[in-house]
């Protein structure tokens, strides 16, 4: 497992390690360059061993590359011989910073990255076949996707199914009859009052 810009793609640099532009890496194939937001240095997402899904999720946040990685919890880059990535996001953590005597093997994920956005729960605490789900938009006009939410497979399923607030992308269940909701006279989609900013004593009225 191994700044304030988040991760972009550049199209003026070279990789740091093939020493490449974004027209042709190792593979002679074009792959678009990721940049560390602290030395701005650039790497091809495939020589630094960066899966596609993996890149997605680098633009939701302050991407560092390995040389300039900071524990997520402590934001301290020392210890190095102790920090561990997360399979999933690439953030850096410390083992000791989340209680770990050494860095596991396998497939690890943070919190961040194995914890449902919407019922909060952990993937300790998953029935077996319950895994983790990244969400990503599904641009039309053939942009890149951007990364949304991770969400529990029940979750998942609801937020595939349409069944979540627009404004804070949580999910609902049509038997959830104690949820403040109100429905748009446009659009038919169902948005938590608090969400729309509508009082206690106005959604009241309305339902």
């Amino acid at each position: 497992h191994g700044g304030s810009e988040r991760a972009s793609i550049k199209h003026d640099k070279i990789c740091g390690l093939c020493l490449r532009g974004p027209e042709r890496n190792r593979r002679g194939e074009y792959e678009a360059l990721i940049k560390c937001s602290t030395c701005q240095n650039s790497g091809h997402p495939s020589c630094l061993e960066l899966t596609v899904q993996t890149v997605r999720i680098l633009g939701s946040y302050s991407w560092q590359c390995m040389e300039c990685k900071v524990c997520m919890l402590c934001n301290d880059p020392g210890d190095e011989e102790k920090m561990m990535f997360c399979d999933d996001c690439d953030r850096g953590y410390h083992t000791f910073c989340v209680g770990l005597t050494d860095i596991p093997t396998g497939h690890w994920m943070c919190k961040l990255c194995s914890s449902c956005a919407s019922c909060g729960v952990h993937t300790s605490d998953f029935s077996r076949g319950n895994l983790c789900t990244h969400h990503f938009t599904t641009p039309r006009d053939g942009s890149e996707p951007k990364f949304i939410q991770t969400l529990c497979k029940p979750c998942s399923t609801l937020f595939t199914a349409g069944h979540f607030c627009p404004v804070c992308v949580h999910v609902y269940r049509n038997d959830e009859t104690d949820l403040p909701m109100v429905c748009c006279d446009y659009c038919d989609r169902w948005i938590h009052s608090e969400c729309d900013n509508i009082s206690a004593a106005l959604y009241s009225t309305l339902s």
